[in-house]
């Protein structure tokens, strides 16, 4: 692969997460200098938290980007490493065989229907691989999807379906 194409493949995977971790990338994606053209250029910033470095996009380049994608807006260092590790945490869990059902957002300004969300992510609902959900239909009986109330923004814990973080 030449460097140009994994420069715009790190660009394109922290548009679509919203923040990773540079260990991440580099795990996936090789060293360093082979993706350093994008930092150099503008295009990505590298945040350094107390977790760790994070990258994410620069404003310059979300501002080019957001009229044609619709991309996670995240800012300060501390939602960017929310999310770099969200995805990390993910990432691990669907090497484990378990998927995405959703995230849940935070919510934004307005009342009822009229509010918005942020792209903060509060809460991921999977689904436990098909082993574990044979599993639990044998010793509990069926396992169904949870239903999604549109007006909470938010879906009740059910049996195959876990949400991190928990509901307390």
């Amino acid at each position: 692969m030449k460097q140009q194409d994994i420069q715009f493949e790190v660009f394109r995977r922290i548009a679509d997460a919203g923040a990773l971790t540079t260990r991440r990338i580099v795990r996936e994606c090789g060293p360093r200098p082979n993706w350093q053209g994008a930092l150099d250029r503008g295009a990505l910033r590298e945040v350094h938290t107390v977790y760790g470095p994070v990258l994410a996009l620069t404003p310059k380049a979300r501002e080019r980007m957001a009229p044609r994608f619709d991309l996670p807006y995240l800012a300060g260092p501390s939602a960017l490493a929310d999310r770099a590790y969200q995805m990390d945490a993910l990432s691990l869990l669907e090497e484990e065989g378990y998927t995405l059902a959703r995230h849940e957002y935070k919510r934004s300004g307005g009342v009822g229907r009229q509010a918005g969300t942020t792209s903060q992510i509060v809460r991921t609902v999977l689904r436990v691989p098909r082993r574990i959900e044979a599993q639990l239909e044998q010793d509990w009986g069926f396992v169904y999807a949870p239903r999604f109330d549109a007006i909470s923004g938010a879906s009740p814990e059910v049996l195959g379906y876990p949400a991190l973080p928990p509901k307390k």
